[in-house]
Protein backbone atom coordinates (compact mmCIF):
# COMPACT_ATOMS: atom_id res chain seq x y z
CA UNK A 1 0.00 0.00 0.00
CA UNK A 2 1.48 3.33 -1.01
CA UNK A 3 2.26 6.17 1.34
CA UNK A 4 -0.48 8.86 1.46
CA UNK A 5 0.44 12.06 -0.35
CA UNK A 6 1.98 14.87 1.69
CA UNK A 7 -0.44 17.67 2.68
CA UNK A 8 2.13 20.29 3.64
CA UNK A 9 1.25 22.48 0.67
CA UNK A 10 -2.46 22.65 1.65
CA UNK A 11 -2.04 23.10 5.39
CA UNK A 12 -3.43 26.48 6.49
CA UNK A 13 -0.29 28.30 7.62
CA UNK A 14 0.85 31.87 7.16
CA UNK A 15 3.54 30.75 4.70
CA UNK A 16 1.06 28.82 2.52
CA UNK A 17 -1.53 31.59 2.61
CA UNK A 18 0.97 34.08 1.18
CA UNK A 19 0.90 32.06 -2.04
CA UNK A 20 -2.74 32.98 -2.60
CA UNK A 21 -1.95 36.64 -2.94
CA UNK A 22 -3.52 39.68 -1.32
CA UNK A 23 -6.57 39.98 -3.59
CA UNK A 24 -7.68 36.36 -3.31
CA UNK A 25 -7.14 36.31 0.46
CA UNK A 26 -9.11 39.54 0.84
CA UNK A 27 -12.00 38.06 -1.15
CA UNK A 28 -12.02 34.87 0.95
CA UNK A 29 -11.91 36.85 4.18
CA UNK A 30 -14.69 39.20 3.10
CA UNK A 31 -16.88 36.23 2.12
CA UNK A 32 -16.36 34.48 5.47
CA UNK A 33 -16.85 37.70 7.45
CA UNK A 34 -20.31 38.15 5.92
CA UNK A 35 -21.40 34.90 7.61
CA UNK A 36 -19.36 35.06 10.83
CA UNK A 37 -20.22 37.92 13.21
CA UNK A 38 -17.20 37.36 15.46
CA UNK A 39 -14.81 37.29 12.51
CA UNK A 40 -16.47 40.38 11.05
CA UNK A 41 -15.91 42.18 14.33
CA UNK A 42 -12.23 41.22 14.48
CA UNK A 43 -11.69 42.34 10.91
CA UNK A 44 -13.41 45.68 11.62
CA UNK A 45 -11.16 46.17 14.63
CA UNK A 46 -8.07 45.39 12.59
CA UNK A 47 -9.14 47.84 9.88
CA UNK A 48 -9.81 50.55 12.48
CA UNK A 49 -6.46 49.90 14.15
CA UNK A 50 -4.72 50.15 10.79
CA UNK A 51 -6.49 53.42 10.04
CA UNK A 52 -5.60 54.80 13.46
CA UNK A 53 -6.44 58.28 14.64
CA UNK A 54 -10.05 59.38 14.78
CA UNK A 55 -11.35 56.36 12.83
CA UNK A 56 -9.89 54.01 15.42
CA UNK A 57 -11.31 56.00 18.34
CA UNK A 58 -14.78 56.10 16.77
CA UNK A 59 -14.81 52.35 16.04
CA UNK A 60 -13.52 51.41 19.50
CA UNK A 61 -16.02 53.68 21.22
CA UNK A 62 -18.84 52.15 19.17
CA UNK A 63 -17.74 48.63 20.07
CA UNK A 64 -17.27 49.43 23.75
CA UNK A 65 -20.76 50.93 23.98
CA UNK A 66 -22.19 47.84 22.26
CA UNK A 67 -20.57 45.33 24.63
CA UNK A 68 -23.25 45.39 27.36
CA UNK A 69 -26.14 45.58 24.87
CA UNK A 70 -25.39 42.51 22.80
CA UNK A 71 -27.48 39.33 22.85
CA UNK A 72 -26.94 36.60 25.43
CA UNK A 73 -24.27 34.07 24.49
CA UNK A 74 -24.43 30.42 25.55
CA UNK A 75 -22.29 28.26 23.29
CA UNK A 76 -18.63 27.74 24.12
CA UNK A 77 -17.52 29.40 20.87
CA UNK A 78 -19.73 32.46 21.48
CA UNK A 79 -18.41 32.83 25.03
CA UNK A 80 -14.86 32.53 23.72
CA UNK A 81 -15.54 35.18 21.09
CA UNK A 82 -16.99 37.59 23.67
CA UNK A 83 -13.98 37.12 25.95
CA UNK A 84 -11.65 37.70 23.00
CA UNK A 85 -13.54 40.84 22.02
CA UNK A 86 -13.26 42.30 25.53
CA UNK A 87 -9.55 41.47 25.64
CA UNK A 88 -8.94 42.85 22.14
CA UNK A 89 -10.74 46.12 22.87
CA UNK A 90 -8.88 46.65 26.15
CA UNK A 91 -5.57 45.86 24.43
CA UNK A 92 -6.15 48.31 21.59
CA UNK A 93 -7.27 51.03 24.01
CA UNK A 94 -4.17 50.62 26.16
CA UNK A 95 -1.64 50.15 23.36
CA UNK A 96 -3.02 52.16 20.44
CA UNK A 97 -5.29 54.89 21.83
CA UNK A 98 -3.60 55.74 25.15
CA UNK A 99 -0.29 56.90 23.60
CA UNK A 100 -2.10 59.65 21.66
CA UNK A 101 -5.21 60.32 23.78
CA UNK A 102 -4.72 59.16 27.37
CA UNK A 103 -7.93 60.71 28.64
CA UNK A 104 -10.07 59.01 25.99
CA UNK A 105 -8.40 55.67 26.74
CA UNK A 106 -9.26 56.00 30.44
CA UNK A 107 -12.84 56.96 29.56
CA UNK A 108 -13.24 53.91 27.30
CA UNK A 109 -11.88 51.50 29.91
CA UNK A 110 -14.08 53.12 32.54
CA UNK A 111 -17.05 52.47 30.28
CA UNK A 112 -16.16 48.76 30.16
CA UNK A 113 -15.69 48.70 33.95
CA UNK A 114 -18.99 50.47 34.59
CA UNK A 115 -20.93 47.98 32.48
CA UNK A 116 -18.97 44.83 33.31
CA UNK A 117 -21.94 43.38 35.21
CA UNK A 118 -24.12 43.54 32.07
CA UNK A 119 -21.30 42.21 29.91
CA UNK A 120 -20.67 39.26 32.23
CA UNK A 121 -24.42 38.59 32.41
CA UNK A 122 -24.50 38.08 28.64
CA UNK A 123 -22.29 35.01 29.15
CA UNK A 124 -23.97 33.85 32.35
CA UNK A 125 -20.95 34.94 34.40
CA UNK A 126 -18.62 32.53 32.58
CA UNK A 127 -15.09 32.67 33.96
CA UNK A 128 -13.49 33.34 30.55
CA UNK A 129 -15.45 36.57 30.19
CA UNK A 130 -15.00 37.65 33.83
CA UNK A 131 -11.24 37.06 33.55
CA UNK A 132 -11.09 39.25 30.44
CA UNK A 133 -13.06 41.94 32.27
CA UNK A 134 -10.69 41.72 35.23
CA UNK A 135 -7.72 42.22 32.91
CA UNK A 136 -9.49 45.21 31.40
CA UNK A 137 -10.00 46.69 34.86
CA UNK A 138 -6.30 46.23 35.64
CA UNK A 139 -5.49 48.11 32.43
CA UNK A 140 -7.79 50.91 33.62
CA UNK A 141 -5.93 51.09 36.94
CA UNK A 142 -2.60 51.36 35.11
CA UNK A 143 -3.74 54.11 32.75
CA UNK A 144 -5.78 56.08 35.27
CA UNK A 145 -2.95 55.99 37.78
CA UNK A 146 -0.57 57.38 35.13
CA UNK A 147 -2.70 60.47 34.46
CA UNK A 148 -0.78 63.47 35.83
CA UNK A 149 -3.92 65.60 36.27
CA UNK A 150 -6.13 62.87 37.68
CA UNK A 151 -8.94 64.09 39.93
CA UNK A 152 -8.65 62.05 43.13
CA UNK A 153 -12.25 62.80 44.12
CA UNK A 154 -13.46 61.36 40.82
CA UNK A 155 -11.54 58.15 41.54
CA UNK A 156 -13.11 57.91 44.99
CA UNK A 157 -16.61 58.47 43.59
CA UNK A 158 -16.00 55.77 40.97
CA UNK A 159 -14.85 53.30 43.64
CA UNK A 160 -17.73 54.17 45.95
CA UNK A 161 -20.21 53.29 43.23
CA UNK A 162 -18.45 49.98 42.53
CA UNK A 163 -18.34 49.00 46.20
CA UNK A 164 -22.05 49.62 46.62
CA UNK A 165 -23.02 47.57 43.57
CA UNK A 166 -24.90 44.28 43.95
CA UNK A 167 -22.87 41.09 44.42
CA UNK A 168 -19.60 42.99 44.65
CA UNK A 169 -16.48 41.18 45.87
CA UNK A 170 -15.12 43.84 48.21
CA UNK A 171 -11.76 42.11 48.72
CA UNK A 172 -11.09 41.80 44.99
CA UNK A 173 -12.26 45.34 44.22
CA UNK A 174 -10.08 47.02 46.81
CA UNK A 175 -7.09 44.81 46.04
CA UNK A 176 -7.37 45.77 42.37
CA UNK A 177 -7.78 49.50 42.99
CA UNK A 178 -5.37 49.88 45.94
CA UNK A 179 -2.51 51.02 43.64
CA UNK A 180 -4.79 53.67 42.14
CA UNK A 181 -6.23 54.96 45.41
CA UNK A 182 -3.12 55.04 47.58
CA UNK A 183 -3.34 55.98 51.25
CA UNK A 184 -4.93 59.35 50.60
CA UNK A 185 -7.57 57.86 48.33
CA UNK A 186 -8.35 55.07 50.83
CA UNK A 187 -8.84 57.64 53.59
CA UNK A 188 -11.17 59.68 51.37
CA UNK A 189 -13.09 56.54 50.40
CA UNK A 190 -13.36 55.60 54.08
CA UNK A 191 -14.79 59.02 54.87
CA UNK A 192 -17.37 58.68 52.09
CA UNK A 193 -18.43 55.23 53.24
CA UNK A 194 -18.62 56.33 56.88
CA UNK A 195 -20.79 59.29 55.91
CA UNK A 196 -23.24 56.89 54.30
CA UNK A 197 -23.18 54.70 57.39
CA UNK A 198 -23.74 57.69 59.66
CA UNK A 199 -26.77 58.70 57.59
CA UNK A 200 -28.63 55.45 58.36
CA UNK A 201 -31.28 55.81 61.11
CA UNK A 202 -29.86 54.53 64.41
CA UNK A 203 -33.21 53.22 65.60
CA UNK A 204 -33.30 50.88 62.60
CA UNK A 205 -29.73 49.68 63.14
CA UNK A 206 -30.34 48.92 66.82
CA UNK A 207 -33.33 46.68 66.02
CA UNK A 208 -32.59 42.95 66.35
CA UNK A 209 -32.53 41.06 63.06
CA UNK A 210 -35.53 38.97 64.08
CA UNK A 211 -37.56 42.17 64.41
CA UNK A 212 -36.16 43.98 61.37
CA UNK A 213 -38.86 44.47 58.76
CA UNK A 214 -39.31 47.00 55.96
CA UNK A 215 -37.13 50.11 56.47
CA UNK A 216 -35.30 48.56 59.44
CA UNK A 217 -34.32 45.50 57.40
CA UNK A 218 -33.08 47.58 54.46
CA UNK A 219 -31.10 49.84 56.80
CA UNK A 220 -29.39 46.88 58.46
CA UNK A 221 -28.53 45.31 55.09
CA UNK A 222 -27.12 48.65 53.90
CA UNK A 223 -25.03 48.94 57.07
CA UNK A 224 -23.71 45.41 56.61
CA UNK A 225 -22.65 46.19 53.05
CA UNK A 226 -20.95 49.42 54.14
CA UNK A 227 -19.04 47.71 56.97
CA UNK A 228 -17.35 45.24 54.63
CA UNK A 229 -15.25 47.80 52.71
CA UNK A 230 -14.71 49.86 55.86
CA UNK A 231 -13.18 46.85 57.62
CA UNK A 232 -10.99 46.09 54.60
CA UNK A 233 -9.83 49.71 54.37
CA UNK A 234 -9.00 49.76 58.08
CA UNK A 235 -6.79 46.72 57.49
CA UNK A 236 -5.10 48.36 54.50
CA UNK A 237 -4.36 51.48 56.55
CA UNK A 238 -3.19 49.45 59.55
CA UNK A 239 -5.79 51.16 61.74
CA UNK A 240 -6.79 48.53 64.33
CA UNK A 241 -8.84 50.95 66.41
CA UNK A 242 -10.93 51.93 63.41
CA UNK A 243 -11.40 48.23 62.59
CA UNK A 244 -12.75 47.68 66.10
CA UNK A 245 -14.99 50.74 65.89
CA UNK A 246 -16.53 49.54 62.62
CA UNK A 247 -16.83 45.90 63.75
CA UNK A 248 -18.66 46.81 66.95
CA UNK A 249 -20.76 49.72 65.76
CA UNK A 250 -24.50 48.99 66.16
CA UNK A 251 -23.49 45.38 66.05
CA UNK A 252 -22.60 44.26 69.55
CA UNK A 253 -24.29 40.86 69.47
CA UNK A 254 -22.33 39.42 66.52
CA UNK A 255 -18.78 40.72 66.86
CA UNK A 256 -15.94 38.58 65.51
CA UNK A 257 -13.80 38.88 68.62
CA UNK A 258 -11.20 36.50 67.18
CA UNK A 259 -10.58 38.75 64.18
CA UNK A 260 -10.14 41.72 66.51
CA UNK A 261 -7.83 39.77 68.82
CA UNK A 262 -5.65 38.65 65.90
CA UNK A 263 -5.23 42.23 64.71
CA UNK A 264 -4.40 43.51 68.18
CA UNK A 265 -1.83 40.73 68.62
CA UNK A 266 -0.23 41.62 65.28
CA UNK A 267 0.31 45.18 66.53
CA UNK A 268 1.81 44.08 69.86
CA UNK A 269 -1.31 44.68 71.96
CA UNK A 270 -1.54 41.15 73.36
CA UNK A 271 -3.26 42.02 76.67
CA UNK A 272 -6.07 43.81 74.85
CA UNK A 273 -6.33 40.88 72.43
CA UNK A 274 -6.79 38.44 75.31
CA UNK A 275 -9.49 40.67 76.77
CA UNK A 276 -11.53 40.35 73.59
CA UNK A 277 -11.29 36.57 73.70
CA UNK A 278 -12.29 36.55 77.37
CA UNK A 279 -15.30 38.79 76.80
CA UNK A 280 -18.31 36.70 77.85
CA UNK A 281 -20.52 38.32 75.20
CA UNK A 282 -18.72 36.48 72.41
CA UNK A 283 -18.30 32.80 71.68
CA UNK A 284 -14.55 32.32 71.48
CA UNK A 285 -14.48 28.53 71.61
CA UNK A 286 -14.03 27.73 67.92
CA UNK A 287 -10.70 26.24 66.74
CA UNK A 288 -9.47 29.57 65.35
CA UNK A 289 -10.28 31.21 68.70
CA UNK A 290 -8.25 28.59 70.56
CA UNK A 291 -5.36 29.05 68.16
CA UNK A 292 -5.47 32.81 68.67
CA UNK A 293 -5.62 32.40 72.45
CA UNK A 294 -2.57 30.14 72.43
CA UNK A 295 -0.56 32.58 70.33
CA UNK A 296 -1.54 35.42 72.64
CA UNK A 297 -0.61 33.49 75.81
CA UNK A 298 2.73 32.55 74.25
CA UNK A 299 3.35 36.19 73.34
CA UNK A 300 2.63 37.19 76.95
CA UNK A 301 4.99 34.51 78.28
CA UNK A 302 2.15 32.73 80.12
CA UNK A 303 3.44 29.27 79.28
CA UNK A 304 1.55 27.28 81.91
CA UNK A 305 -1.80 28.79 80.87
CA UNK A 306 -1.04 28.06 77.23
CA UNK A 307 -0.19 24.45 78.01
CA UNK A 308 -3.34 24.04 80.10
CA UNK A 309 -5.38 25.41 77.19
CA UNK A 310 -3.72 22.99 74.75
CA UNK A 311 -4.46 20.01 77.01
CA UNK A 312 -8.06 21.13 77.53
CA UNK A 313 -8.52 21.49 73.77
CA UNK A 314 -7.05 18.02 73.23
CA UNK A 315 -9.41 16.50 75.81
CA UNK A 316 -12.38 18.25 74.25
CA UNK A 317 -11.66 17.45 70.59
CA UNK A 318 -9.19 14.54 70.59
CA UNK A 319 -7.12 16.59 68.15
CA UNK A 320 -3.75 15.00 67.29
CA UNK A 321 -2.36 18.46 66.45
CA UNK A 322 -3.29 19.77 69.92
CA UNK A 323 -1.52 16.87 71.64
CA UNK A 324 1.56 17.21 69.44
CA UNK A 325 1.74 20.92 70.24
CA UNK A 326 1.44 20.14 73.97
CA UNK A 327 4.13 17.43 73.91
CA UNK A 328 6.47 19.59 71.85
CA UNK A 329 6.63 22.17 74.62
CA UNK A 330 7.37 19.74 77.46
CA UNK A 331 10.87 19.45 78.98
CA UNK A 332 13.08 16.63 77.71
CA UNK A 333 12.11 13.10 78.80
CA UNK A 334 8.70 14.20 80.10
CA UNK A 335 6.79 13.62 76.89
CA UNK A 336 6.67 9.77 77.02
CA UNK A 337 4.65 9.42 80.25
CA UNK A 338 2.36 12.25 79.20
CA UNK A 339 1.81 10.63 75.81
CA UNK A 340 0.90 7.32 77.50
CA UNK A 341 -1.58 9.16 79.73
CA UNK A 342 -3.07 10.86 76.67
CA UNK A 343 -3.45 7.58 74.79
CA UNK A 344 -5.19 6.01 77.79
CA UNK A 345 -7.54 9.00 77.88
CA UNK A 346 -8.32 8.54 74.19
CA UNK A 347 -9.03 4.81 74.50
CA UNK A 348 -11.51 5.50 77.30
CA UNK A 349 -13.10 8.49 75.54
CA UNK A 350 -16.86 8.64 75.28
CA UNK A 351 -16.66 9.02 71.49
CA UNK A 352 -15.26 5.66 70.41
CA UNK A 353 -15.29 6.46 66.69
CA UNK A 354 -13.39 9.75 67.12
CA UNK A 355 -10.96 7.98 69.46
CA UNK A 356 -10.31 5.34 66.81
CA UNK A 357 -9.62 8.07 64.23
CA UNK A 358 -7.13 9.67 66.63
CA UNK A 359 -5.25 6.45 67.32
CA UNK A 360 -4.93 5.63 63.63
CA UNK A 361 -3.78 9.15 62.79
CA UNK A 362 -1.27 9.38 65.68
CA UNK A 363 -0.48 6.52 64.85
CA UNK A 364 -0.73 3.95 67.66
CA UNK A 365 -2.05 0.75 66.12
CA UNK A 366 -1.63 -1.24 69.34
CA UNK A 367 -3.93 1.14 71.19
CA UNK A 368 -6.34 1.19 68.23
CA UNK A 369 -6.53 -2.61 68.33
CA UNK A 370 -7.11 -2.49 72.09
CA UNK A 371 -9.98 -0.06 71.58
CA UNK A 372 -11.52 -2.42 69.01
CA UNK A 373 -11.20 -5.38 71.38
CA UNK A 374 -12.60 -3.56 74.40
CA UNK A 375 -15.17 -1.27 72.80
CA UNK A 376 -16.35 -2.91 69.60
CA UNK A 377 -19.96 -2.48 70.67
CA UNK A 378 -19.43 1.29 71.09
CA UNK A 379 -18.34 1.74 67.47
CA UNK A 380 -21.19 2.82 65.22
CA UNK A 381 -21.73 0.20 62.51
CA UNK A 382 -23.54 2.79 60.41
CA UNK A 383 -20.20 4.62 59.96
CA UNK A 384 -19.14 2.22 57.21
CA UNK A 385 -16.28 4.25 55.72
CA UNK A 386 -14.65 4.88 59.11
CA UNK A 387 -14.70 1.21 60.14
CA UNK A 388 -13.50 -0.04 56.76
CA UNK A 389 -10.58 2.42 56.86
CA UNK A 390 -9.70 1.25 60.38
CA UNK A 391 -9.87 -2.39 59.31
CA UNK A 392 -7.51 -1.70 56.41
CA UNK A 393 -5.04 0.01 58.76
CA UNK A 394 -5.07 -2.94 61.21
CA UNK A 395 -5.09 -5.76 58.66
CA UNK A 396 -1.36 -6.57 58.63
CA UNK A 397 -0.53 -6.06 62.32
CA UNK A 398 -3.81 -7.01 64.05
CA UNK A 399 -5.81 -9.36 61.81
CA UNK A 400 -8.25 -10.42 64.55
CA UNK A 401 -9.33 -6.83 65.18
CA UNK A 402 -9.49 -6.24 61.42
CA UNK A 403 -11.83 -9.22 61.12
CA UNK A 404 -14.01 -7.96 63.97
CA UNK A 405 -14.47 -4.58 62.28
CA UNK A 406 -15.21 -6.10 58.87
CA UNK A 407 -17.77 -8.53 60.30
CA UNK A 408 -19.47 -5.67 62.17
CA UNK A 409 -19.76 -3.63 58.97
CA UNK A 410 -20.90 -6.57 56.82
CA UNK A 411 -23.52 -7.66 59.35
CA UNK A 412 -25.01 -4.20 59.58
CA UNK A 413 -25.11 -3.54 55.81
CA UNK A 414 -26.60 -6.94 55.01
CA UNK A 415 -29.16 -6.71 57.81
CA UNK A 416 -30.33 -3.23 56.80
CA UNK A 417 -30.03 -3.82 53.04
CA UNK A 418 -28.00 -0.68 52.34
CA UNK A 419 -27.61 -1.17 48.59
CA UNK A 420 -25.05 1.62 48.09
CA UNK A 421 -22.59 -0.32 50.26
CA UNK A 422 -23.04 -3.71 48.57
CA UNK A 423 -19.80 -3.41 46.59
CA UNK A 424 -17.91 -2.60 49.80
CA UNK A 425 -19.52 -5.62 51.52
CA UNK A 426 -18.50 -8.00 48.74
CA UNK A 427 -14.92 -6.67 48.93
CA UNK A 428 -15.00 -7.02 52.73
CA UNK A 429 -16.20 -10.62 52.46
CA UNK A 430 -13.29 -11.35 50.14
CA UNK A 431 -10.91 -9.83 52.71
CA UNK A 432 -12.52 -11.93 55.44
CA UNK A 433 -12.02 -15.08 53.36
CA UNK A 434 -8.33 -14.21 53.02
CA UNK A 435 -8.03 -13.61 56.78
CA UNK A 436 -9.61 -16.99 57.48
CA UNK A 437 -6.36 -18.74 56.69
CA UNK A 438 -4.43 -16.57 59.17
CA UNK A 439 -6.96 -16.86 62.00
CA UNK A 440 -8.16 -20.40 61.40
CA UNK A 441 -6.48 -21.80 64.52
CA UNK A 442 -7.91 -19.27 67.00
CA UNK A 443 -9.92 -21.11 69.65
CA UNK A 444 -13.62 -20.27 69.83
CA UNK A 445 -13.56 -18.25 66.59
CA UNK A 446 -16.39 -18.69 64.09
CA UNK A 447 -14.98 -19.84 60.76
CA UNK A 448 -15.56 -17.62 57.74
CA UNK A 449 -17.72 -20.18 55.94
CA UNK A 450 -19.95 -20.52 59.01
CA UNK A 451 -20.17 -16.71 59.32
CA UNK A 452 -21.24 -16.35 55.69
CA UNK A 453 -23.75 -19.20 55.98
CA UNK A 454 -25.28 -17.68 59.10
CA UNK A 455 -25.46 -14.28 57.43
CA UNK A 456 -26.99 -15.71 54.27
CA UNK A 457 -29.58 -17.61 56.28
CA UNK A 458 -30.67 -14.46 58.08
CA UNK A 459 -30.93 -12.45 54.84
CA UNK A 460 -31.75 -15.06 52.18
CA UNK A 461 -34.25 -12.77 50.49
CA UNK A 462 -31.58 -10.22 49.55
CA UNK A 463 -31.09 -11.88 46.17
CA UNK A 464 -29.29 -8.90 44.65
CA UNK A 465 -26.50 -8.99 47.21
CA UNK A 466 -26.01 -12.74 47.27
CA UNK A 467 -26.22 -13.03 43.50
CA UNK A 468 -23.40 -10.51 43.17
CA UNK A 469 -21.46 -12.26 45.95
CA UNK A 470 -21.75 -15.65 44.27
CA UNK A 471 -20.71 -14.21 40.92
CA UNK A 472 -17.67 -12.58 42.55
CA UNK A 473 -16.80 -15.84 44.34
CA UNK A 474 -16.96 -17.80 41.07
CA UNK A 475 -14.82 -15.21 39.36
Amino acid sequence: MGRPPARASTTVTAANLRRLGVERLAALLAEEARHDRALRGRVALALAEDAGGEDLAIEIERRVNALPRGPAVESASAIRDLAREVAALAGIVENAIAPTDHRLAVALLRRIAETEGDIAARAGGHHRVTEALTDSTRALVRLWGAMPDRDASETVAFMLERLLADDVNVEVELETFDPLLGREGLEALRAALRARLDALPEEHLRAPWRMAFGPAYHAKVAAMRLRQPLLRIADSLGDVDDYIAVATRDHHDHVDSVAIAERLLATGRAEEALGWLDDARYNARAPRAIDARLRILDALGRRDEAQAARWAWFERTLSPDALRAYLKRLPDFEDDPVERRAIAYVVASRHAGVALDFLLAWPNLEAAARLVRERLADLDAHDVDRLLAAAAALRDTHPAECEALLRKVVTRVVRDGVIRHYDAVIAALADLAALDGTLGGVEGREAHAAFVERLRGASHRKHGLWGRYDAAARG
